[in-house]
């Protein structure tokens, strides 16, 4: 089959209309925590830090952080604060036993991330805990769910209008192209 002019400018514009490619979104994930996932802890804290592999966004709302003891107490002390990949949560540990840290944040890409991990500890008590969460956690993050990529929405778009135009270009092209060939073979 020969490929004409005016094809090859369409294939061209599909081409690269439908060649380009948005860039992929993937969530933050956990790269490592303070105290570590499944560690056991001997000496008091004043603190957990867990460290993401993006920046944590504190915008639409601010990262959320539990700390659970083993009588279902809260030991965080006060709210969630991020510095570019870290987020930490002051905490005055209590009993003796495992301890499971819940998170929610915002992942560099705009989506919510909601996991946890967990600990034991057995150093001294500093703490007796709390049967509420403070305030600024008023949503739990283990109550909280992670919306389905309803974020991924408007690259599609873009990458549809993008594909769109293309193919508008290929054909214009074609058109102008074809018109051109009319008039000179009349000549």
């Amino acid at each position: 089959m020969r490929i004409t002019r005016p094809i090859g400018v369409l294939l061209l514009a599909l081409l690269f209309g439908f060649g380009v490619v948005a860039p992929a979104s993937a969530h933050d994930f956990l790269v490592s925590s303070n105290p570590a996932n499944g560690s056991t802890v001997s000496t008091s804290l004043s603190k957990v830090t867990l460290s993401f592999n993006d920046i944590v966004l504190s915008q639409p709302s601010r990262p959320q952080v539990e700390v659970v003891g083993p009588d279902g107490k809260h030991y965080e002390t006060g709210c969630a604060t991020s510095i570019d990949r870290d987020v930490s949560v002051p905490v005055a540990l209590g009993p003796s036993g495992t301890y499971v840290v819940t998170w929610r944040i915002v992942s560099a890409d705009g989506h919510p991330v909601s996991t946890s991990i967990s600990f034991r500890y057995t150093g001294p008590a500093s703490g007796s805990g709390a049967a509420e969460a403070p305030a600024c956690q008023a949503a739990s993050p283990s109550a909280a769910s992670t919306p389905a990529s309803s974020g991924d929405q408007p690259t599609a778009m873009i990458a549809l209008v993008i594909g769109v135009l293309a193919l508008a270009a290929g054909l214009i092209g074609w058109r102008v192209w074809s018109t051109r060939g009319q008039r000179t073979s009349g000549l």
